[in-house]
């Protein structure tokens, strides 16, 4: 028993292992794909946040909870800081407290899928 609860720690260990080494490359790419060619922040226009709030009906994409037209974001999937850009399917709207917890937070594979879409659109 004893060999199979080491091997399933070792099996943790290299799953965070292999997630930390992906992230950390992602980010590098996400860098080198802000250097070439840099998302620039621009006003959102009425219509776009509109349908926003169409399409996720009246929701908070981060905790389900009803938003109010006072108290909302437009909040981006994968973050500016990471090159995100402002494409509609890199937006979302989000209460703004809810927008200020999740910060620079990103799924990898969502970020995976974002990049691989910024770099075949460069």
């Amino acid at each position: 028993m004893a060999d199979l609860r080491d091997l399933q720690r070792r099996a943790a260990d290299l799953e965070r292992e292999s997630f930390n080494n992906l992230f950390a490359l992602l980010v590098e790419c996400s860098q080198i794909l802000k250097d070439i060619a840099p998302a620039r922040r621009r006003p959102w226009l009425l219509n776009v946040v509109q349908e926003l709030y169409k399409s996720q009906n009246g929701l908070c994409s981060i905790c389900n909870g009803p938003l109010s037209l006072g108290d909302m974001d437009v909040d981006h999937k994968v973050p500016f800081s990471y090159g995100g850009g402002n494409e509609r399917n890199n937006i979302q709207l989000a209460h703004s407290s809810c927008n200020r917890s999740k910060q620079a937070q990103v799924d990898p594979h969502d970020l995976l899928r974002y990049l691989e879409d910024r770099y075949m659109n460069l």
